[in-house]
């Protein structure tokens, strides 16, 4: 039963596939509509599968359909709260579209869980600074700066 399920999706999951890992060769704008439609197949058979939620996030980026994105990545994260590529991607968005507290409450995830991730820390140093947070953006620039004392942005 699930291989009948699966089956009519192959070609369009393995085209999915190839697009998230840079073989297909699309641009961003060319992201074909077909590899979305297998994201969003593939979420309506299992939508409790973090990874196909940020792989349709990542292909909405790459459409620049940002608030769509923005959202499959909320629903990775909801299934798995420590899904740090999904905690990453979310933060920068939210950074890209203004979402400060949602950029935040990302990027603070990501340096929970790996408080080594520089550009997680960098970028929340960079949120806290534009936010006037500085007692926090100092903190954070001094842990870039520990995990990387060559950091020639930091030291500025």
């Amino acid at each position: 039963m699930i291989k009948n399920l699966v089956s009519p999706f192959r070609t369009l999951t393995l085209m999915a596939v190839l697009v998230s890992g840079g073989i297909y060769g699309c641009s961003k704008v060319d992201m074909p509509d077909e590899v979305i439609t297998a994201y969003r197949k593939a979420i309506q058979i299992n939508p409790g599968m973090a990874v196909v939620h940020y792989n349709l996030g990542i292909a909405y980026n790459e459409r620049t359909m940002v608030d769509e994105a923005i959202a499959e990545l909320k629903k990775a994260t909801e299934i798995d709260p420590n899904y740090k590529e999904a905690l990453l991607q979310l933060g920068l968005l939210c950074i890209e579209k203004g979402l400060w507290e949602d950029a935040i409450t990302a990027l603070e995830s990501v340096v929970r869980l790996d408080p080594t991730n520089e550009l997680a820390i960098g970028k929340l140093a960079d949120v806290y600074k534009s936010r006037k947070m500085f007692r926090e953006a100092v903190h954070e620039y001094e842990r870039v700066l520990e995990a990387n004392p060559k950091d020639v942005v930091s030291l500025y």
